[in-house]
């Protein structure tokens, strides 16, 4: 656990870092980029089951539709707003 904001701010920067490591600077990350190495890198670590489905619904759901997508432009919604209809 992080005991402070600074701290905080100091992971999620190193994570960028580490994430974008493998792409040339001024190419956009994008949400395909993203599902790919999640794809690579944690699905493995999963039970056969729960990978197959969500490898299914990766790659049938969300990377033709959402795959070139920058994560510049993903942004944060308040708690609630999409059940809300926000």
């Amino acid at each position: 656990m992080l005991k402070t904001e600074a701290n905080a701010w100091r992971a999620i920067e190193h994570r960028k870092l580490d994430v974008n490591s493998d792409h040339p600077q001024g190419q956009a990350v994008t949400i395909g980029m993203l599902v790919s190495r999640y794809l690579e890198t944690e699905l493995p670590e999963l039970r056969h089951s729960t990978a197959n489905g969500y490898r299914s619904y990766l790659n049938h759901q969300i990377k033709p539709r959402w795959g070139d997508y920058p994560i510049s432009k993903v942004k944060a919604l308040r708690r609630g707003a999409v059940v809300e209809g926000a």
